[in-house]
């Protein structure tokens, strides 16, 4: 059951993303298949088969005009998808928060991504023409994360009123919603039933440890690539490879929060920071570089950025030996993976 909810939800994004507006060339029907399949395929959930632990988290109710006056040019996008979620999205969903540097306001213009977690309600996936809908309304939502920034590499988190019956911290850990914001009036509170998903979390681990590995060894990283194009080693395509190199990095900093999950310990983003960098201290140079063009990202760049080459500042920083430094470092977190952290 475990792999079936991360298989429906893996699916479930997809279809509502913005990228798979090829499905509707083919005909409404094509479209409506899937949205049939969906509704039906939640139907088999059983939350039953867990057991779990209730976490409650209340996040801070949005207030827009507050949230504006930090920098109300900046943060238009912000208003106009908290708008489009009120005006449109509301009806379909039960919860929308933002979270992350966003929420926090300790972004850094140009390069911090909208972070956003989305539930979906039980009636909306029952009703096929609903979740049509919220499809098209999803599409233009995540419009307005692309404005803030263009290199946004994913879109909006959804998860459904299921998937909180039986919740994997792997998809979100709690904790973050003790910093995040609700857009929806009266749903600053969400109740988890947390089951276990550490062996979930060891996967991810080993997954994204190939992945390393086969980039170090083909010098290629296959994943999230740019009009066909992958991130290459030592920039021989920084030409045409932020977007790819900037969802490298993103998923180097997600690192220390997947270890700790797969320690059964969850924490927000910071905090795993401060958690993993005394232990991994001999690989965790990758870590401190990304940071550090995430700080010098604003004062360097033109906001929006509108290309798609590595800055050369940016290759000074992080040095050639990127895919090497990556793997060494999920590759320590391997071995210290059944190491419990200290208090």
């Amino acid at each position: 059951m475990a792999s079936w909810q991360q298989s429906l939800r893996i699916m479930l994004t997809w279809f509502l993303n913005r990228r798979t507006a090829y499905l509707d060339i083919d005909g409404d029907h094509v479209v409506r298949m899937i949205g049939d399949h969906l509704n039906k395929s939640y139907r088999f959930t059983n939350s039953s088969l867990f057991e779990t632990n209730i976490v409650r988290k209340s996040a801070k109710a949005f207030d827009l005009q507050t949230y504006l006056a930090h920098d109300p040019v900046y943060l238009s996008p912000i208003a106009e998808l908290y708008n489009c979620v009120h005006e449109r999205m509301k009806p379909f969903i039960s919860k929308f928060f933002l979270h992350g540097s966003m929420a926090t306001m300790d972004y850094c213009k140009g390069w911090s991504d909208v972070d956003t977690f989305v539930v979906i309600k039980k009636e909306t996936l029952h009703n096929t023409s609903s979740l049509l809908q919220l499809r098209k309304h999803c599409a233009d939502a995540y419009d307005y994360l692309l404005k803030m920034d263009p290199l946004q590499h994913h879109g909006l988190t959804y998860v459904t009123e299921y998937d909180l019956d039986y919740y994997p911290a792997i998809i979100m850990p709690p904790p973050v919603f003790d910093h995040a914001q609700s857009f929806i009036e009266g749903g600053e509170e969400i109740i988890f039933h947390l089951r276990d998903s550490q062996e979930e979390s060891v996967n991810a681990m080993y997954g994204t440890h190939n992945l390393f590995d086969n980039a170090l060894k083909s010098g290629i990283f296959k994943h999230h690539a740019y009009q066909g194009e992958y991130l290459r080693t030592k920039y021989e395509n920084a030409d045409n490879a932020m977007y790819q190199f900037k969802y490298f990095l993103a998923l180097v900093m997600s690192l220390p929060v997947i270890f700790l999950n797969s320690l059964g310990q969850y924490y927000h983003k910071r905090e795993s920071f401060d958690r993993c960098k005394d232990i991994l201290r001999g690989e965790w140079a990758i870590i401190e570089k990304a940071s550090k063009v995430r700080e010098l990202w604003p004062e360097n760049e033109t906001i929006p950025f509108k290309s798609n080459t590595i800055p050369p500042w940016v290759q000074t920083i992080i040095g050639p030996e990127y895919f090497k430094e990556a793997f060494a470092l999920i590759h320590a977190m391997l071995k210290f993976k059944t190491v419990p952290l200290t208090k």
